[in-house]
């Protein structure tokens, strides 16, 4: 499997043992659903944006991503099959949002930024 630029963030996706989702670097800005097994990408989306951290919502089938410049957002994703669909976009870091958590239940994201802050999100 190949990224044009560096991954900087990935993840194995819950229910779908052979799928993982990587987030490329600022010159790539792309989130991608792999086919591991394969190889093949089986889904691509343009974020305009450093992708920085990923975590899956297993219960609302969704990818949550964290990005750095140019707007430091939290976005969610539908992913229940491909294509990926942008669902909320969250924004309140001013800095690269660094770290994701999402609870057990799937209602809210923890997300920590290079801007010193933590904050507590809603999943809708």
């Amino acid at each position: 499997m190949n990224q044009p630029s560096a991954v900087k963030a990935l993840g194995w996706c819950p229910w779908q043992k052979r799928v993982i989702a990587t987030g490329g670097g600022w010159t790539d800005g792309q989130v991608r659903i792999w086919d591991a097994q394969s190889g093949s990408c089986l889904s691509s989306v343009e974020t305009h944006s450093q992708i920085c951290s990923l975590r899956w919502a297993e219960k609302k089938r969704h990818l949550i991503t964290g990005h750095g410049l140019p707007h430091h957002q939290i976005t969610a994703w539908s992913w229940e099959s491909p294509p990926l669909s942008r669902i909320h976009q969250l924004t309140g870091h001013s800095g690269r949002v660094l770290h994701l958590a999402v609870n057990p239940d799937n209602t809210h994201v923890f997300s920590a930024g290079a801007d010193r802050r933590f904050c507590i999100w809603d999943l809708l």
